[in-house]
């Protein structure tokens, strides 16, 4: 019984914090980074930090599974709906897993940077994804469009 009400404990605040926002901020952290998040969680409510930084990594991986699950469904019915041809659609996939190969192989370097440095970058980044996607003869908004690209790791952002 014990054990349960650790887990449900943990459930609960690691549900309440990533509704409040903690997703942006654990994604902006390598995997095994968690910047001592599993440490408090883990003396706060007293469980094995092990344990804790294993259930946050099982949770992340079900997250971006489901992201990429909504993003290849999106896709699909964007070509299902004429707006984006086989290939674009194909492109986009391959654009979206270099962007991420890449987003991880700079997570090192950008740890140190302040947070307007970040927002720059991105708004960098993101100026570079339109240009990107307006070169594919794609239009940008049917990305955007139903969330399918949102999410800090795809085409996001605020329709401008």
């Amino acid at each position: 019984m014990k054990t349960r009400t650790r887990i449900g404990i943990l459930s609960a605040a690691a549900l309440s914090l990533l509704g409040a926002g903690f997703t942006a901020t654990v994604s902006a952290h390598s995997p095994v980074d968690d910047g001592g998040f599993a440490e408090r969680i883990a003396a706060k409510f007293n469980l094995n930090k092990d344990e804790v930084q294993s259930f946050l990594k099982e949770e992340r991986t079900l997250r971006e599974a489901g992201r990429e699950t909504k993003r290849a469904e999106h896709l699909k019915q964007l070509v299902t709906d004429g707006k984006l041809t086989q290939v674009q659609a194909d492109a986009v996939t391959a654009k979206l897993a270099e962007m991420n190969a890449a987003r991880l192989a700079d997570m090192q370097s950008t740890k140190d940077l302040t947070r307007e440095e970040r927002r720059t970058q991105r708004e960098a980044k993101r100026s570079e994804m339109d240009a990107w996607v307006k070169a594919q003869g794609i239009d940008p908004e049917i990305l955007r469009s139903n969330g399918g690209m949102r999410g800090g790791d795809g085409f996001g952002g605020s329709p401008r």
